[in-house]
């Protein structure tokens, strides 16, 4: 009797014991999932706002002193090959407006390309026209003035300019500043520059004209008419057709060696023909920098060198797109009757 009194009593009292013990549990256990929870809700506060975002910003610590005295803040990553601006001279080009507001006559200069990088006006300009709030008015600017051909003149923010807009679809702003002027391209959402040299379109980054080979992602800077390359260049300032930077060949360059990317070496390394698109342009890479870079002609197909060995003369063989050819010599002068213009 009394074992029976016993077990029934154990059955009432038990399931209420548990039920406490888990009560308790579960008290000490929500406090231990509180303290955990607010752990890692601290930990993925502190990833999301130390994490890296991935987007590009200017990595302006590692910028050399040279580079520093140029004016430049930052190195910019090389642009992939659809956002570099690279057309032929045909196309880099503009008749330039002779009147400007109000019909007036212009008598402005250019500024000059040997004092161009370094001017303190073209720079301050820059750090203007760069601005979101500008920005956004060149693009309301393009969408609704697209009458090829025409010379739209602006005036504000202390200075007059003028929008035009080509055949080929590009937009042109000439700038005016006081006595003096220089024309840009706005494309890719960034302003260009075309160095008329060497034929060459830079782009504005942060303080510097830069110019990324096309075939490469070597990035040069402008610097009033040549150029310095960011990878390598901290203390080389190169014209870029010599043999000081990365374009140079090697001493080994193979007989009319041509790599993937449409750049034909001589035997005996001293010159280099490069084709930009169809364009195609001699270069002296045999270190004595006798002349910059040459226009040969368009529509270029391929190139040969004649062979030096036997004591003559270096010459330089084009095939055009219509079967016909053109000779020059090794300084890119026309030879029998070739010419160095657009074929």
């Amino acid at each position: 009797m009394r074992r029976m009194v016993l077990i029934t009593l154990m059955a009432v009292l038990l399931p209420s014991l548990v039920l406490a013990q888990d009560d308790r549990n579960d008290k000490r256990g929500d406090g231990d999932m509180r303290h955990h929870a607010g752990h890692v809700t601290n930990h993925n506060f502190n990833q999301r706002h130390n994490a890296k975002p991935n987007v590009y910003k200017p990595q302006r610590a590692g910028i050399s002193p040279q580079f520093k005295n140029l004016g430049v803040r930052s190195y910019p990553k090389p642009y992939a090959h659809q956002r570099l601006l690279v057309t032929n001279r045909e196309h880099s080009t503009i008749t330039l407006p002779t009147r400007g507001p109000g019909n007036i006559a212009l008598h402005a200069n250019v500024f000059a390309r040997t004092n161009f990088s370094a001017n303190p006006t073209v720079r301050a300009h820059m750090s203007v026209i760069v601005s979101p709030a500008f920005r956004t008015q060149i693009n309301l600017i393009n969408a609704h003035e697209t009458r090829v051909g025409f010379y739209y003149w602006h005036t504000g923010n202390g200075f007059n300019y003028c929008h035009y807009y080509d055949p080929w679809g590009y937009h042109w702003y000439g700038w005016y500043l006081g006595d003096a002027y220089f024309w840009t391209r706005w494309f890719s959402n960034n302003w260009w520059w075309y160095d008329p040299a060497y034929y060459r379109w830079c782009y504005w980054h942060d303080g510097g004209w830069w110019w990324q080979d096309p075939d490469t992602t070597t990035i040069y800077v402008y610097n009033n008419g040549s150029y310095l390359p960011a990878d390598n260049g901290a203390n080389v300032n190169v014209n870029v057709n010599g043999n000081n930077g990365p374009e140079a060949p090697s001493a080994a360059a193979p007989v009319q060696a041509i790599d993937s990317k449409n750049i034909f070496y001589s035997k005996d390394s001293t010159r280099k023909v490069k084709l930009v698109g169809s364009d195609a342009f001699l270069y002296d890479v045999s270190g004595q920098n006798s002349f910059k870079p040459v226009f040969l002609g368009s529509n270029v197909t391929s190139v040969k060198f004649s062979n030096t060995s036997n004591g003559k003369p270096l010459q330089v063989m084009l095939f055009f797109k219509d079967g016909t050819f053109g000779l020059f010599d090794g300084q890119g002068n026309p030879l029998n009757g070739a010419n160095n213009s657009s074929n």
